[in-house]
């Protein structure tokens, strides 16, 4: 796709190019007022309208800003435009106006839009002659459009567009910067780029959120390499003074009391209250004239209590001012911002800031600033001070802030922000702690072979240093992961003993860390919940029941009597990924959803990225449809930021299930193609093969045997429980011998390798009957299946497959029975194919046409069924977003294309589209999920 073709993401579907359009045809014209700042796409929305019509029936101009003191000079333009210029120049309003009148009446019939842009620049004059024109084009079923940039072009606007006008349909239309979340979506449709959400906000902060620069960003990036070799997102260029459309404003402002106002402000990068910003120009001795300031559009005021609180109109405008000091003027402004703000992380941080060099009393600052962001849960603001006083000293100071912002990133598992310092320590010479360092940096590189070498070579070396014993237990930790992921999944179990023995080692000394760089790395007994976790995962993988039932044990002992902490958070998602995997839905999902808790309280742990993958497919096999929803759209926001880089194929690989369950064709395709764009390993750190699952769920809920059957065999590494697939697309396909001998062998496999996560026992004895042309012996193990309400999915599917069969059989009366059953589940869990399958035949019992909401509803996105979902059920904008992890405009937002879509005029309407939602029946709520043998 192009910038051209790509609505912008913040526009509701009302304000879309296309929706206005049909909006103005319906309405025989209208006038659309377009504003927003520079480079926020107005040209791109003009042009997308124009686009959607024939270039016959348009005529577009735009204002220049050197004609903008040209009396009559933007009516001569558009004069020339429509192909009409009288001989004689133009020389009062009322004639200009008239020309141009004149000139629309002789048009040809087809021009139906004229598109005026940059109105910002129309002279006053012509603006006069724009606004006698449009009075009297109200009823000339011609469509006008007026752009322009927010504020100036807004007034300029305004005076031509009053409310005494006549016209039947007048629209305006803001477009806003893009949020962070936006600006994802919005280079993964422009530039088929996956981007994490830390660059997407600082791309949004480099930006301003506005299009036009994402672009110019976007085309100084290199182009995306593999994952394999460059896992780590590139950095986010640094937009150019030359490119920065807000540069060059301060440069209206004269020196003086109003100018210092603005710099104060852009420089503090904060909101800072008025009187500060008074006291700041005392300790530099210069008059401040804040009502100047204001005045200038240059700084706007937001009133707070008894205070007003001061800001740049734009970042960009912040970005240019500072760029435009010099350095002892922007060090002046720093050191005076720190001896008057009240906040002592701000202080530390404008000290940080001086373009002089550091001193020992600062350094002792910034260690002691550290300490406290951290206990605070600000890893960002520590490794912050950190890399500011990088620049601020040097030698042995340097290397140790370097080093110690590597264990920091490392710790709290936010090692992206430092992988540019990678160079940088491998260049210092060799030693335990600096060696130590380039370890925590390698693990998140793609050769996992050569991080393990690299620590069996450390693990081996003597260790001349104070605290030996935790570094020893730190570097066995990384040993266990690399052998983990090994072929060899019997090493995992020698290494973990390796891991406990100098585990035991470090209990024998007191605890304290003589190495300050060392004081953030986690306790041993945080250390042992992780061995034990890791040794549960390598279990697993050697089939040994003795090994995985002591590995199992181990572990939950460890558990059951932790505090919370990143350790544990990780430990529970490592059993809750053994359980998933062997039939423990609902035991996994209580892991999860503990160490999600634990993760936000106590920090995230290393395998956050995993635990969000399959909390999604716990929470799909249960049919708990929105939370699934909820977590999978945060796990793709937040894929490219977690330190385990092996989730991130899996985040867009368990979308592209959901996608396929939902009947989303197009976002299904790019999930997959995403999850190989992130892949940096062959390796399966799951145990499921979700891109297998994903190509087998979108053939069976469209009922396609024959691709069912290819994706099973395509599948190399699948659980037994995926012969499932296999058995129904067999039967399908009426092969009733083959999916005979693979259901037997999945019945002697039951509970030791076989789960019913994606069909029942029951159901595929009804699916081999159903080949063999045993119709009443598959109906009867339908309706046994159909009782199975443990995972909903299957019991829809079962309740359809009943339906159809019953309708083959002449019991009309039951198929409608079973169908609408399966009508409910599938509203509730989302799933379109699977629904639509099940109206379709529903139809054709009753001959009525289908319900015209079910239909609508195919046309939601996954987000906008996500809101309607909690809408429905009575839930405020803001507890909703406080559900989603998002604004409540954005929930407004949402609920607006809801309406729009489906028809309504109100929230309160949307219960004609949910239907009560699958619950299970009151026996099957009762009744305890399989007790786990482990």
């Amino acid at each position: 796709m192009t910038s051209r073709t790509v609505v912008h993401p913040g526009l509701s579907n009302d304000d879309t190019p296309a929706a206005v359009l049909k909006r103005t045809r319906q309405c025989g014209g209208g006038i659309v007022v377009l504003t927003g700042i520079q480079g926020i796409g107005k040209t791109t929305w003009c042009l997308q309208l124009t686009d959607a019509l024939r270039r016959a029936n348009v005529v577009a101009c735009s204002a220049d800003t050197f004609e903008s003191t040209l009396a009559l000079s933007f009516i001569d333009k558009l004069l020339v435009a429509l192909g009409h210029r009288g001989a004689e120049p133009l020389s009062d309003v009322v004639m200009a106006a008239r020309q141009l009148l004149s000139a629309l009446a002789a048009r040809p019939k087809n021009i139906s839009c004229m598109v005026i842009d940059n109105a910002q620049w129309i002279d006053e004059r012509s603006a006069k002659a724009l606004r006698f024109v449009l009075q009297r084009l109200a009823d000339d079923k011609i469509t006008v459009v007026l752009a322009g940039v927010s504020g100036a072009g807004t007034a300029a606007i305004d005076r031509m567009v009053s409310d005494d006008l006549s016209w039947g349909f007048i629209k305006r239309v803001t477009l806003e910067p893009l949020s962070p979340e936006q600006v994802q979506d919005y280079v993964a449709q422009v530039w088929d780029r996956t981007i994490s959400a830390r660059t997407a906000e600082r791309l949004r902060r480099s930006t301003g959120g506005t299009p036009l620069l994402i672009n110019a960003a976007m085309e100084h990036t290199a182009g995306p390499e593999s994952s394999a070799q460059n896992p780590w997102p590139d950095a986010v260029p640094y937009i150019a003074s030359g490119k920065n459309p807000f540069a060059a404003m301060l440069d209206a402002l004269e020196l003086g009391p109003a100018r210092s106002v603005v710099e104060f402000v852009c420089v503090s990068r904060d909101p800072i209250e008025q009187e500060r910003v008074q006291r700041i120009g005392d300790a530099l001795h210069e008059p401040t004239d804040v009502a100047a300031a204001l005045a200038s559009g240059l700084v706007r005021g937001t009133r707070t209590g008894q205070t007003v609180q001061l800001r740049p109109f734009h970042d960009l405008l912040a970005v240019g001012v500072r760029d435009s000091l010099k350095s002892h003027r922007l060090s002046s402004i720093h050191r005076a911002i720190a001896g008057e703000v009240d906040d002592p992380r701000l202080a530390l941080q404008h000290r940080l800031l001086l373009q002089e060099p550091g001193t020992a009393e600062l350094f002792a600052e910034v260690s002691s600033g550290v300490d406290h962001a951290l206990a605070d849960g600000q890893p960002e603001l520590a490794l912050q001070y950190l890399r500011s006083a990088m620049d601020r000293f040097s030698g042995s100071r340097r290397d140790d802030c370097i080093i110690e912002a590597c264990l920091v990133a490392s710790v709290h598992h936010c090692i992206a922000e430092v992988m540019d310092l990678l160079p940088q320590v491998q260049s210092m010479l060799p030693g335990p702690v600096r060696d130590f360092a380039l370890l925590q940096l390698l693990q998140m590189r793609p050769d996992l072979d050569r991080t393990g070498q690299f620590a069996e070579e450390l693990i081996a070396k003597e260790l001349d240093h104070p605290d030996e014993a935790l570094l020893r237990a730190h570097i066995s930790l990384a040993i266990v992961v690399s052998r983990m992921v090994s072929d060899d999944k019997s090493s995992t179990a020698v290494a973990v003993a390796q891991a406990h023995r100098y585990l035991a080692h470090l209990g024998q000394t007191n605890g304290e860390v003589h190495d300050p760089r060392l004081r953030h790395l986690p306790s041993g007994t945080e250390l042992g919940l992780q061995f034990d976790g890791f040794n549960l995962i390598g279990a697993s993988g050697t089939q040994d029941p003795d090994l995985i039932s002591k590995a199992f044990a181990s572990l939950s002992a460890r558990i059951s009597g932790a505090n919370d902490s990143p350790a544990l958070a990780d430990a529970l998602t490592c059993r809750a990924g053994f359980l998933s995997v062997t039939g423990g839905i609902e035991q996994a999902t209580v892991d999860l959803e503990r160490a999600m808790e634990v993760s936000a309280s106590a920090g995230a742990g290393l395998a956050i990225g995993h635990a969000r993958v399959v909390l999604a497919y716990c929470y799909f096999l249960l049919g708990r449809v929105q939370e699934m929803l909820t977590v999978i759209r945060t796990a793709q926001l937040l894929s490219l930021d977690v330190s385990d880089v092996s989730s991130r194929p899996l985040v867009f690989s368990m979308s592209a299930v959901v996608e396929a369950v939902q009947g989303r064709s197009e976002t299904y395709e790019a999930a997959l193609r995403r999850a190989e764009e992130v892949r940096i390993s062959d390796y399966d750190t799951f145990g499921v093969e979700l891109s297998g699952l994903a190509r087998l769920e979108r053939a069976r809920s469209l009922a396609e045997w024959q691709q069912q059957l290819e994706a099973s065999e395509a599948i190399i590494s699948g659980t037994p429980s995926m012969h499932s697939y296999r058995i129904d697309a067999l039967a399908g396909l009426g092969r009733a011998e083959e999916a005979d001998r693979l259901l037997q062998a999945c019945k002697e496999m039951n509970g030791r390798g076989w789960w019913p996560v994606y069909g029942s026992l029951d159901w595929l004895e009804g699916r081999v009957s159903e080949a063999y042309g045993l119709s009443s012996r598959a109906a009867r193990f339908y309706r046994l299946a159909a009782k199975e309400s443990r995972f909903p999915l299957s019991q829809g599917i079962a309740q359809l497959d009943l339906g159809r069969l019953l309708i083959s059989l002449g019991n009309t009366k039951a198929a409608g029975t079973a169908l609408r059953a399966a009508v409910r589940i599938f509203l509730a869990l989302g799933a379109a194919p699977y629904l639509s399958r099940a109206t379709k035949l529903l139809d054709g019992l009753s001959g009525r046409p289908g319900n015209p909401y079910l239909q609508a509803f195919e046309s939601l996105t996954g987000r906008e069924r996500e809101i309607a979902f909690y809408a429905e059920r009575g839930m405020t904008n803001k507890q909703i977003a406080a559900q989603l992890f998002v604004s409540p405009a954005t929930v407004n937002f949402h609920i607006r294309n809801v309406l729009a879509k489906l028809g309504l005029r109100s929230r309160r309407e949307l219960g004609q589209l949910f239907t009560p939602g699958f619950e299970g029946s009151a026996s099957s709520q009762a009744r305890m999920p399989p007790r786990h043998p482990f």
